[in-house]
């Protein structure tokens, strides 16, 4: 393996190598190019001119910690949660509902602090409240193995989004409960069946 392609720790500082760009480096820490956005965040003074250019090899930068899987790690409901640097209500929304359209209900939580960003990234350190249940007790996580009743506006691939994050498992639901669903596929459900969650989604993967 060459140096280009080892991993680069996160949490720590990192000296720029010769050819190297946000998006090689973002590669490198998170596995994950799209996030070179976290690391021009975290060295806005240092990389104002660059964006997506090669970085002048010394230069030191500071690689942000839990970007890559942290970036999108569960954020747990009715609890605070402290923004990190390129955050946006939509992403903070995904990550505690599986929904970025919950994202009013976390600006319903925080109207004050809020009422300025809209959309907009958010300032790292401001402390938010997420709702529980994203004010409507729906899109939360489903658990594995066991029954689930449908609410309103359910379909296979927005249960199996909550169940394995992971909409191609809806197939998954289906074969638990064929006699139930085989007329429905992904349309909304009749609210108050009760399904079956199959642990693992059939074939284990994606799930927490």
């Amino acid at each position: 393996m060459t140096q280009q392609a080892e991993k680069i720790e996160q949490g720590k500082s990192y000296s720029v190598q010769a050819g190297d760009t946000l998006k090689s480096i973002a590669a490198r820490a998170y596995q994950n190019a799209n996030k070179w956005k976290s690391i021009e965040d975290a060295n806005v003074k240092k990389l104002e001119s660059y964006h997506n250019h090669p970085l002048p090899a010394g230069i030191v930068l500071e690689i942000p910690d839990g970007e890559g899987e942290g970036i999108s790690a569960h954020i747990a409901l009715g609890k605070s949660y402290s923004v990190q640097a390129g955050d946006t209500r939509k992403s903070i929304a995904v990550r505690a509902y599986h929904n970025a359209d919950k994202w009013k209900s976390i600006e319903d939580a925080n109207v004050k602090k809020l009422e300025s960003y809209h959309n907009r990234r958010l300032p790292a350190g401001i402390v938010l409240e997420i709702p529980d249940g994203g004010g409507e007790g729906g899109n939360v996580h489903i658990a594995l193995g066991k029954s689930y009743s449908v609410q309103a506006g359910d379909t296979l691939k927005s249960i199996a989004v909550r169940a394995y994050h992971n909409a191609d498992k809806w197939k998954s639901v289906e074969d638990a409960n064929v006699k139930k669903l085989e007329s429905y596929h992904n349309r909304p459900l009749p609210a108050g069946i009760v399904l079956e969650i199959p642990d693992g989604g059939g074939e284990g993967g994606n799930v927490h």
